[in-house]
């Protein structure tokens, strides 16, 4: 797993939690976590802040709220009898250099909020106020949950693939001509598995000694010319498993097809127009690529159980190799479609049109189940 968000800073349970609006930004929120910092002197004067506010979280585990810093200036905006408050003094000190260390496109976005004069914001004036508008928050833990939720550290899955495609495929690349973009040069490169590469991302060198795993080796796996009983026995299970998946699946769009052939002798032109733009030609194409592939497997003959033979294995292998590049366009058009259709059914099925009325006597779970067949077949 690879964190891209980090965790949160630990808020220690001796943390008092304070909130304030901004009446300068909108009345935006602020939340502030205080309290002194971890320390292993019992005499230590610094302490720890925690600030939360939209243009985002800083944290300052360790303050010296030393009146020769430049940020107590802050302080000595605040009324008479607020300097005198260990809290508002860190909370105007702790402030004061985050308005500072705030970057100037956030600080610029989170002005355009409000109407205040741009020469009244991030001074110590505009901290003062704050400081001196802090309330106590009781239902701290309830708050550190819900931040928790919002701020805790998010990871993605991070698995190294070695992509490899068939001998010949890549071409070497061409002097640049600033006349062919990206995409023709990809096109150009890579032919019908330019897409899955785009897929990828762009490219970036990456030092060897950046790398978090050791460089692949050889090794004697897979190296045998002939499948061993355990193999055959694991090809013939997933061979047959594919070969059924792949007939019920054909069925499935052989439902849809016939549906829509069905309501479209019944419906006048703008009914029809309604209906495909639920279920597009996308899903006839789909069936009738899939209807070819499905054919090619049966072309394998039987796949006894448990066993299959090396010529059956490699047919597949071919076949599976040969049209999945050929499903990228119907498939790729009927992705980019199939959030709105689903949304549009939904609305359809709540309207009075006589074209409803069919399709509730059909059933809104079979029709929903028809259209997110095909994404669940992605190959």
């Amino acid at each position: 797993m690879a964190s891209i968000t980090p965790p949160l800073p630990h808020l220690s349970p001796d943390l008092a939690l304070y909130h304030t609006t901004d009446p300068l930004l909108s009345n935006s929120p602020l939340l502030i976590f205080h309290g002194p910092a971890a320390s292993l002197s019992s005499t230590s004067s610094r302490i720890q802040i925690h600030i939360f506010t939209p243009a985002g979280l800083a944290s300052y585990s360790r303050l010296a709220v030393a009146p020769t810093s430049p940020f107590y200036s802050a302080v000595h905006n605040l009324p008479r009898e607020e300097q005198g408050d260990e809290v508002c003094r860190g909370v105007a000190f702790g402030l004061k250099k985050y308005f500072v260390e705030l970057d100037g496109g956030v600080k610029k976005t989170w002005q355009s909020t409000s109407r205040t004069p741009p020469n009244a914001l991030w001074g110590d004036d505009h901290v003062a106020i704050l400081a001196s508008r802090i309330t106590k928050v009781e239902n701290v833990e309830a708050v550190k949950e819900a931040l928790g939720r919002v701020f805790g550290e998010q990871r993605v899955p991070w698995v190294d693939v070695d992509v490899v495609l068939p001998p010949g495929s890549i071409r070497a690349p061409v002097a640049r001509v600033e006349s062919v973009d990206d995409e023709e040069e990809m096109r150009w490169r890579y032919g019908v598995y330019a897409e899955l590469v785009g897929a990828l991302g762009e490219p970036s060198f990456l030092p060897t000694s950046k790398l978090k795993r050791a460089p692949s080796k050889a090794n004697s796996v897979g190296r045998s010319a002939s499948f061993t009983a355990e193999q055959r026995e694991t090809a013939a299970k997933e061979m047959n498993e594919l070969l059924e998946t792949e007939g019920n699946y054909v069925a499935r769009l052989g439902e849809a097809v016939s549906l829509v052939g069905e309501l479209e002798t019944q419906m006048d032109t703008k009914g029809f127009q309604q209906l495909r733009a639920i279920f597009p030609q996308t899903i006839d194409m789909m069936l009738q690529l899939n209807e070819a592939f499905l054919a090619d497997l049966q072309k394998t003959g039987d796949i006894k159980e448990g066993y299959a033979n090396e010529q059956q294995i490699e047919a597949i292998a071919n076949y599976c190799c040969q049209w999945f590049p050929r499903f990228a366009e119907a498939y790729s058009a009927y992705m980019r479609t199939h959030s709105a259709a689903a949304q549009q059914l939904k609305s359809l099925l709540r309207s009075d049109s006589a074209l409803a009325s069919k399709l509730s006597d059909v059933g809104e779970q079979q029709l929903t189940s028809l259209l997110i067949e095909p994404v669940q077949r992605l190959p």
